[in-house]
């Protein structure tokens, strides 16, 4: 199913090939509508189901709690990075990214639903849920090779995409009993604190909009490229992510079931 769902990107990706150029009035309104309508609701609910998980006082897997903050991680992506689609013309093509977005939507909503459900057998052994980060990872896919040349998007694909789509080890009765399963979750869990700090950049530089060409600035007079910024990130991201994990930090490693002493937790049948 994996194998599908990333395949199925790639080819849309060509077929976006062939549409390139052509006029589709009808795209005009479609990216605003998308990524403020579909992901700010997932992104919205996401928080509301963490929150309530977070807060519970009834024993449950950590892992649903890792995939919120997953969602999470991605639609702020989504709506907060990706906003340059509704000022940027469309052509015909976007309408493949349209018909993702729809099914994305459609996919992430039940898989809020499974976090919130109990017990969690059903989280555990859904095919959807374990694919989750892979829509947006095929998004991405649609997308490629970008243009004009972006480092810093290449570095959100290693750092972020293709580190929480790790999670496809992390779902699955009995994934206390293997350790390659919690070692993933530490790397999705880096790859969640990888795109919380990116937005944070982003919702500074909407409410302060000459943060971003100060930044570009900075780096340009101390003669460095800017994607050393992404990797700054990934770097804050490790470390935060091995704090949490040595000495589960305000208890968060124990929510998200990577704290040394919570790692049979994730995969707990209680």
């Amino acid at each position: 199913m994996a194998l599908m769902v990333l395949a199925m990107s790639a080819a849309i990706r060509l077929c976006r090939a062939h549409l390139t150029g052509i006029e589709n009035p009808a795209m005009a309104v479609w990216p605003g509508q998308v990524i403020f309508g579909f992901y700010f609701a997932v992104l919205v609910l996401s928080v509301q189901a963490l929150q309530s998980l977070w807060t519970s006082a009834q024993r449950r897997d950590a892992a649903p709690r890792l995939l919120l903050l997953v969602l999470v991680g991605l639609c702020l992506d989504f709506v907060l990075v990706n906003v340059q689609e509704v000022v940027t013309h469309v052509d015909a093509s976007y309408g493949f990214v349209v018909l993702w977005d729809a099914a994305t939507f459609f996919a992430w909503m039940r898989a809020v639903e499974l976090c919130r459900s109990s017990p969690t057998t059903a989280f555990r052994t859904s095919v959807l849920v374990a694919i989750v980060p892979l829509f947006a990872l095929g998004r991405e896919i649609m997308f490629l090779p970008y243009s004009p040349l972006s480092w810093r998007a290449y570095l959100d694909l290693v750092f972020g995409n293709l580190l929480v789509s790790l999670w496809i080890f992390v779902p699955g009765a009995g994934a206390a009993q293997h350790r390659g399963r919690w070692a993933a979750s530490l790397l999705v869990c880096m790859g969640c604190v990888y795109w919380l700090l990116n937005a944070v950049e982003n919702i500074a530089c909407l409410a302060w909009s000459p943060l971003g060409p100060l930044l570009y600035y900075v780096f340009a007079q101390a003669g460095l490229p800017v994607f050393l910024l992404s990797v700054l990130y990934a770097a804050i991201a490790s470390v935060t992510t091995f704090v949490i994990w040595r000495w589960d930090a305000l208890g968060i490693g124990s929510q998200l079931g990577i704290a040394r002493r919570a790692a049979p937790e994730l995969g707990s049948d209680k």
